[in-house]
């Protein structure tokens, strides 16, 4: 017997990694189920086409997420720096006022 596997396990091994990288594709829902469902009409050499797209797709998103993440994290470092400097002018403040009032006091 040999090692080779059946078309049947060949067609399940395909159908497993289509249906992964469709699920981690970052596409929308309806585009996904339109290429479910032009699975059955496509030759082989369509179905390799289909993969090699998918797994572009999928390879790109970590990419696209890692840069969308120090956008979002940058954003969020402005805003912590902007928070931060106001509150401490108004920090600043609020002792100037204290230290008036400590000075009329004195007087």
């Amino acid at each position: 017997m040999t090692d080779q596997p059946t078309p049947e396990e060949q067609a399940k091994v395909i159908g497993n990694r289509i249906g992964l990288l469709l699920h981690t594709a970052s596409l929308p829902d309806d585009v996904k189920q339109a290429f479910v469902s032009l699975i059955p009409d496509m030759t082989p050499e369509q179905i390799d086409m289909l993969i090699a797209i998918l797994e572009k797709n999928v390879a790109g998103a970590p990419e696209i997420e890692a840069r969308e993440f120090v956008k979002s994290i940058e954003l969020a470092n402005d805003a912590y720096t902007k928070e931060r400097k106001d509150l401490e002018a108004q920090t600043m403040a609020e002792l100037d006022e204290v230290e008036d009032i400590l000075n009329q006091l004195e007087q």
